[in-house]
């Protein structure tokens, strides 16, 4: 009779067992990115101001770009979207840049100045100079657009790349990636070669870099790119590019004619940038 009731109680906890694997594992969504744009007329001139822009928050999670239907509660700081435009002549210009906002111990004026900073210097790339039209005799109007997108961001930094768009008349527009990386401690002393983080002194960019650069060309970009992009090009080129970080992921920036879309980006995975690193506190977020 104890046999008996051992073996249905067995029975009853493997079958307990069996219904518990059996349950389907819930798994979390990747959600696309969504950009938006809340441009709005603030004023004349791009450094100042008589009324304060209306910012619009934007919040997004480490590896995401800015989303603004999705906050995470998990940063002790949050961002904001401030749309700011002005006019000189027929030139408009559009510009979107982030604001770090924290509580009452956090202040992030460096990180904010440079955010800034940045934005208005690449929608000011092409100058205020007008393009004049002989046949017409007038000027052309000229569109500068720049958008500020977050790549990554963590409690200590943070990764933006500003996105330009430069357009003539109806002609096609002149595109421009520009990026910003930083640190966000504002209670350290570090210079702005050190807050700043760049490709400079963040890799050894050496022959070897270069063959890894040109590798990632050859397998992630167009046929027309490859034949641009040859490894002498592409050594050439190395040094102060653009570069932003994801998750996984360094993507270096590379400049190509406009009509293969003026700069091309590729991904190159942490672990085989290992090899080139330089010293560097930074390296701790992605290499684990």
């Amino acid at each position: 009779m104890k046999i008996k009731k051992l073996s249905w109680l067995f029975a009853s906890v493997l079958l307990a067992v069996c219904l518990a694997a059996c349950q389907p594992q819930q798994q979390g969504s990747l959600e696309l990115p969504s950009e938006t744009s809340a441009l709005s007329s603030v004023g004349k001139l791009p450094v100042s101001s008589s009324s304060s822009p209306e910012e619009t928050s934007s919040v997004s999670s480490g590896a995401a770009w800015s989303d603004p239907e999705h906050v995470d509660d998990g940063f002790v700081y949050r961002i904001n979207k401030v749309p700011f435009s002005w006019e000189q002549g027929e030139k408009s210009y559009e510009v979107e840049y982030l604001q770090i906002l924290g509580d009452a111990q956090g202040d992030y004026s460096k990180v904010n100045i440079l955010l800034k900073e940045r934005a208005m210097q690449a929608a000011n790339l092409f100058g205020y100079q007008p393009l004049y039209d002989q046949e017409k005799r007038e000027n052309v109007p000229i569109t500068v657009k720049t958008q500020s997108e977050i790549a990554y961001r963590d409690n200590q930094m943070i990764s933006v790349v500003l996105r330009t768009e430069y357009t003539v008349g109806d002609g096609e527009p002149v595109s421009i990636l520009e990026t910003v990386n930083c640190y966000l401690d504002e209670t350290n002393d570090l210079g702005a070669e050190q807050t700043e983080l760049t490709m400079e002194n963040m890799l050894n960019v050496n022959d070897d870099f270069a063959n890894l650069v040109h590798t990632a060309v050859q397998n992630q970009t167009s046929v027309n790119v490859q034949a641009y992009l040859t490894p002498e090009r592409v050594r050439a080129a190395l040094g102060a590019n653009p570069i932003y970080f994801l998750e996984h992921h360094l993507v270096v920036s590379l400049s190509v004619p406009q009509n293969l879309g003026g700069h091309v980006e590729v991904s190159i995975p942490y672990s085989q940038l290992a090899p080139f690193m330089k010293l560097s506190e930074i390296w701790r977020h992605f290499v684990y």
